[in-house]
């Protein structure tokens, strides 16, 4: 009886009666190199003495006392917690630290309310962040549950088709026709969400609230190697996993698995999987290997993809595999018929290595301004006391950081100290793709030195050698914040600032447009660099891309700090207004140059995490602007000796809206997000 239920993805009676004759045949998976780890151990459920099921959040009792209904996935939290697909309870269930379970999802009732129940869900995921996503798959749904509980839909119609699919390219996730979607994978730094939409042949992402076919052309078969996956067949994918940007299928029907790189090309595994059939479970090991579980061998299994050799990682553990995950410690989960095991130490951690980071860009990734020792009195920015600040780091005055006024508050300082990475901070205030980054940066007199070596270098695009520095580190994780020094948005800033002055005419903004375009094509020849000098010293790292927080309020101008040195600062309406909308002009060309050379990039990991308020992200400064009450970037008070030449400190740079301590922890937590 439970074969006949797990078994809803075979529809023939001949496809049943070949897949029982072949079970009989299997054996133990063995020849050169297959090894066995550790035996299955069960975590939740129970095989006779039940039924044991608690339908409510707050009722506990042992995991190992509990009934399971044929659980068809499990998922690992951030927090560690385990959450089960408890299909034919119509649940999920939470295994916690303790070895409890108690209800996650879904009141036990089969039913499409979401928030309230759920109908024979059949996929899990973490979003990493505290939440999950679930199939509920008989109501053609995918939903998000947040860490706080709130449960809403990203994906498919209630009960809108099971065969006739209406999506089309771009379309709403929440107005497509799902069919019994199954398995989930998301990626937490695109946030993307991939669907085993099983039914209809397919899998699907959906995509800042968008959907898409990934593969799967809607008719069940197996055909469409080497072409576009779009147009291939599959049969009945339970499954899908994500790995350096090439999206895994669990072709279940077809015994295959079936991989669509970033050109969007379907192929299958050449697999010496020695005779296992139905693949129903991927996921992925920190060092690259995919984990396959089997639903009828009883074996899960690793795959090296450098060599296509596949090994039993534990003797055979259940009939009716499903889904698997791995925990932050190298075990790994798989649901069976009616229990979740464990296979302890399945991936081997390696020892863990100080990882070398270095950190490029401008006066943001510097920390410039948070060492003048402004402080804010509730009403302006007060200070400094001398108009010559000694910088840090305290152990090297060198005259370069000096000169890039570099601050231990700096994010990339919080991020490296946070994960315990070797950093080499070489970003500095006003640098430049071309003067700066790529190039040497030279400094008016009577700073000295009076160049600063480029952070970056050269290969091939200038005459600078390529940066010993950044060498010599081999960096596994790069940051890059850079930009708005190549468009000269502080002086944009300065002159909306200024008395009886007037910006935002049609010549500035004609003007700027044509600085953007530039901008774009130097970051984009930056990360090309940083791509070919990865390529040259054979490392992979990862690459992080920021744009720019937006320093200014949402509504007004009539905010504090303006009005306490209104006599000297003017700004309207209308200035604010076109300054945060040149300032989304310049993230969104961060951002389109950073998706589009991903493609390109090959050698590095590339990333982009968002700073200021978009459709996916918030404002890193929401609701603490310069003019709030408690402000994380210095406001345009800090900047007066600037505006009034020969007034005293006028030769000070006070860096008005730029982060202080609190607003470069911010944007630190959106960078370590990203890793």
């Amino acid at each position: 009886m439970r074969t006949q239920n797990r078994l809803y993805r075979f529809l023939s009676v001949g496809i049943v009666t070949l897949l029982t004759s072949a079970v009989a045949t299997i054996g133990p998976i063995a020849g050169a190199g297959a090894t066995t780890v550790n035996p299955a151990v069960t975590i939740a459920g129970q095989v006779s003495g039940g039924p044991l099921f608690n339908s409510d959040p707050i009722t506990m009792v042992s995991a190992l006392l509990a009934y399971l209904f044929l659980p068809s996935d499990v998922a690992v939290l951030t927090s560690g917690d385990k959450l089960i697909a408890d299909t034919y309870h119509h649940q999920v269930r939470r295994v916690d630290s303790t070895g409890n379970i108690f209800a996650y999802s879904g009141d036990g009732a089969p039913g499409c309310e979401v928030g309230i129940n759920l109908n024979q869900p059949r996929g899990v995921v973490s979003d990493g962040a505290g939440g999950a996503f679930i199939s509920n798959t008989m109501c053609g749904l995918v939903v998000h549950v947040a860490v706080d509980g709130t449960t809403s839909v990203v994906a498919g119609v209630v009960n809108g088709s099971w065969y006739n699919s209406n999506i089309t390219p771009g379309m709403l996730a929440t107005d497509a026709y799902l069919s019994q979607p199954s398995g989930l994978a998301y990626d937490t730094v695109s946030g993307k969400l991939y669907i085993a939409d099983t039914f209809s042949q397919r899998v699907l992402i959906v995509s800042a609230g968008l959907i898409y076919t990934v593969a799967g052309n809607q008719s069940n078969g197996y055909s469409g190697d080497t072409g576009q996956a779009t147009a291939a067949q599959l049969n009945y994918p339970t499954d899908v996993a994500v790995h350096n940007g090439s999206v895994y299928i669990a072709d279940t029907n077809n015994g295959a698995i079936r991989v669509v790189d970033q050109n969007g090309v379907i192929s299958s595994l050449p697999l010496n999987h020695l005779g296992q059939l139905y693949p129903t479970g991927l996921t992925f090991d920190p060092a690259g290997s995919l984990y396959v579980a089997y639903q009828h061998s009883g074996f899960v299994s690793q795959i090296d993809l450098a060599t296509n050799n596949e090994v039993a990682v534990a003797p055979p553990v259940d009939d009716n595999l499903g889904g698997i995950d791995f925990d932050t410690a190298g075990n790994l989960f798989v649901s069976g018929s009616m229990r979740v095991f464990e296979i302890a130490g399945a991936y081997a951690l390696p020892a863990p290595k100080q990882l070398s980071y270095v950190a490029l860009g401008d006066s943001v990734a510097a920390g410039e301004g948070i060492l003048y020792g402004w402080k804010w009195d509730g009403k302006k920015w007060v200070g400094p006391t001398t108009t010559n600040p000694v910088w840090e780091p305290a152990a090297d005055l060198s005259a370069v950081n000096q000169d890039c006024h570099r601050s231990l508050a700096g994010y990339p300082q919080l991020v490296s100290a946070s994960k315990n990475y070797t950093l080499v901070d070489l970003a500095c205030t006003s640098a430049t793709a071309a003067k700066g980054v790529l190039g040497d940066q030279p400094f008016a007199a009577p700073q000295v030195p009076a160049t600063v070596p480029a952070q970056l270098g050269t290969l091939d695009n200038s005459a600078a050698p390529a940066s010993s520095v950044f060498r010599n580190a081999r960096p596994d994780i790069v940051s890059l914040t850079l930009g708005a020094d190549d468009v000269g948005f502080s002086d944009i800033v300065k002159k909306c600032y200024i008395p009886n002055t007037r910006c935002g005419t049609k010549s500035d903004t004609t003007a700027l447009a044509a600085k953007f375009k530039l901008q774009q094509a130097n970051l984009a020849t930056v990360i090309s660099e940083l791509n070919k000098e990865s390529a040259d010293l054979n490392i992979r790292p990862i690459v992080v891309v920021t744009d720019y927080y937006d320093p200014f309020p949402d509504v007004g101008t009539n905010c504090i700090d303006t009005q306490a040195v209104k006599k000297i600062i003017g700004i309207t309406d209308a200035e604010r207004t076109w300054l945060k909308a040149q300032l989304a002009n310049l993230n969104s060309g961060i951002r389109t140059i950073v998706e589009s050379s991903k493609t390109a990039s090959q050698n590095i990991d590339l990333r982009f995490v968002e700073l200021a308020e978009t459709a996916t992200s918030t404002n890193v400064m929401i609701g603490h602007q310069y003019c709030s009450t408690t402000p994380w970037v210095y406001g345009p008070s800090i900047r007066y000796p600037i505006y009034v030449p020969g007034s005293p400190g006028a030769t000070t740079n006070p860096a008005p809206f730029h982060p202080t301590p609190e607003g470069q922890s911010a944007i630190a937590y959106r960078v370590l997000a990203a890793l």
